[in-house]
């Protein structure tokens, strides 16, 4: 039997470090959905995340809170979580799960794979957005 999900939930990863927001139309096209902000801040293999953490909280959280709060005034059930990682892509899986994920949002090429992506969110995302989208389904 086939699950329907009726309120979606995306997990919107963004680097931390950069003090881009999101698109207007994508912040448009991802606000009736529940929302989870991920803001990863990098951190060099040869740094403590601790002592990331220390030196950059309040920039990190400032950013992603920005993020967030572009999404929440167009309606969005947002929330958000700052993560200072080495390892980017295990960050997005552990989130990703934590947070029961329908959807992973990340910016890429999307190529061949737009003919195995199905889902009206899916397709609206991918044929709506102005930015390079590649959306995985989580496990």
């Amino acid at each position: 039997m086939s699950e329907t999900v009726s309120q979606p939930t995306i997990l919107v990863p963004i680097d931390a470090s950069d003090l881009d927001v999101p698109s207007e139309a994508l912040v448009e096209l991802l606000s009736p959905h529940q929302l989870v902000i991920l803001g990863y801040y990098p951190v060099p293999d040869q740094t403590a995340t601790e002592q990331a953490r220390e030196q950059f909280e309040a920039e990190a959280t400032d950013a992603t809170e920005a993020a967030a709060d572009r999404f929440a005034e167009q309606g969005a059930e947002v929330k958000s979580v700052v993560v200072f990682t080495h390892d980017r892509s295990k960050t997005v899986d552990t989130v990703a799960a934590e947070c029961d994920a329908d959807a992973v949002l990340t910016a890429g090429a999307v190529g061949d794979v737009l003919d195995r992506i199905l889902g009206g969110v899916t397709d609206e995302l991918i044929t709506q957005s102005s930015d390079p989208l590649l959306i995985v389904r989580s496990t």
